[in-house]
């Protein structure tokens, strides 16, 4: 059987990570690992994870990355099972569901000797954004439900070219290091995310076959929604990393419709045109 290792970059995580955690116990291929890599937190994501090390159904680790930004988290935790012999890499983030068939799906793809990784379309979570809105019960909720619930169906329903997502992914550990691997990138100097999107384009460059996987690990919206509000520079945005969910909500009620309308369909023509 191959061994899979699961990435899970995280950076202040406190609010989600443990329950990401424990949907991994519902997986119906137990035969992975899974490490965490706590990227610089302030807060108490590694205590979180080290409680749980002795909670979960699967062997659970957690790595320390002092550089800031999520490739360099990925390519922290991939070093370190390439020297393990890890055969099967597969990555997903703190804030998504997971589920419950993903790395069965993600095996099962990779037994084919013409596929080389596996994708998942980026969809975020309506349950995780209804926990999150319930905060301030305004009109807001409503409307980014809807917003968002668009969004999923366009993915769901038009987007039919795989493109390697850090929220569900799968790739043969031989075929990762003929890349390069992640590469953490940069935007005025200040780290960014797209680390993963890149990966994907190295391996299209190459001539490497990615396949759709089926299962969906939706996200917790909230860190595409921060970016609508904010115009900072980087994308791995600190700010939104330390705002409580009550500030997040009462931020976004200054949010026109028209610019997370705009945000979310350049994202779908991005995702549709790489």
């Amino acid at each position: 059987m191959p061994k899979i290792l699961i990435i899970i970059p995280a950076f202040n995580e406190e609010d989600s990570i443990e329950e990401t955690l424990l949907q991994l116990n519902n997986q119906t291929n137990k035969n992975f690992e899974v490490t965490v890599v706590n990227n610089a937190s302030t807060d108490s994501t590694q205590a979180i994870v080290e409680k749980l090390i002795s909670r979960v159904s699967y062997p659970l680790s957690v790595l320390f990355e002092e550089k800031p930004g999520p490739g360099s988290a990925r390519k922290k935790a991939a070093d370190d099972a390439l020297r393990r012999d890890t055969s099967i890499l597969a990555g997903t983030d703190a804030d998504c569901d997971i589920d419950p068939h993903w790395i069965e799906c993600i095996v099962a793809s990779l037994k084919n000797p013409l596929i080389h990784a596996v994708a998942g379309k980026q969809i975020f979570s309506i349950r995780r954004l209804k926990k999150i809105t319930a905060l301030t019960q305004n009109k807001t909720e409503k409307k980014l439900i809807e917003l968002f619930s668009l969004h999923n169906f366009i993915v769901a329903h038009t987007l039919r070219k795989p493109l390697l997502t850090g929220t569900n992914f799968g790739i043969k550990s031989d075929v990762y290091t003929h890349t390069g691997g992640f590469v953490q990138l940069y935007h005025k100097g200040a780290p960014t995310s797209g680390t993963d999107w890149d990966l994907g384009r190295k391996l299209y460059e190459l001539g490497y076959h990615t396949s759709f996987t089926q299962t969906e690990n939706p996200q917790d919206p909230r860190r595409l929604l921060w970016r609508l509000t904010t115009d900072r520079d980087s994308l791995y945005d600190k700010v939104f990393n330390n705002v409580r969910p009550q500030d997040f909500t009462e931020r976004l009620s200054g949010v026109s419709d028209e610019r997370m309308l705009f945000h979310l369909s350049r994202m779908l023509t991005f995702q549709m045109l790489s």
